[in-house]
């Protein structure tokens, strides 16, 4: 689990998920796998929803 990731209520992340820093992880999702950083997170089972590419930084 990165830093500053927000994990909402109901979240289940399985064993050897991987969320990158400063990601969301949706309420009830259920999460397996790898994820890259400013990721939003959702869904059953859950995948990569949106990127966060405005909060990444400079290009």
């Amino acid at each position: 689990m990165g830093d500053g990731c927000w994990i909402c209520a109901g979240a289940t992340l399985l064993g050897g998920t991987v969320v990158g820093p400063h990601s969301i992880v949706a309420s009830g999702a259920v999460v397996k796998g790898v994820f890259p950083a400013f990721s939003v997170i959702g869904g059953v089972p859950a995948r990569q929803i949106k990127f966060l590419r405005d909060r990444a930084g400079p290009a």
